[in-house]
């Protein structure tokens, strides 16, 4: 199994797994909410499309290099998806 460690994410087989610094941001948090799934697309046009319709529970936001969002799927997990600025 190839597995790195790149920062705040940990990379299992090419799915990314963004374990949000807490701390460091001076947050908090409850069990099992600072792990969540973590997709990238190519551009802020397709993460637009992506999100439409979708509810979020983290909007659109740019932070640093990327624009970043949170949803929620059927079931009620939250999962991150970016783009490149």
């Amino acid at each position: 199994m190839w597995m790195r460690w790149n920062g705040l994410f940990e990379v299992l087989r090419g799915f990314r797994l963004g374990l949000f610094a807490y701390k460091m941001m001076g947050e908090e948090h409850t069990y099992g909410s600072n792990c969540l799934p973590s997709i990238e697309v190519e551009s802020l046009e397709l993460l637009n499309q992506k999100l439409a319709g979708l509810e979020l529970c983290f909007p659109l936001t740019k932070i640093k290099d990327n624009w970043v969002a949170e949803f929620v799927d059927s079931e009620g997990n939250h999962i991150e998806m970016t783009a490149p600025v």
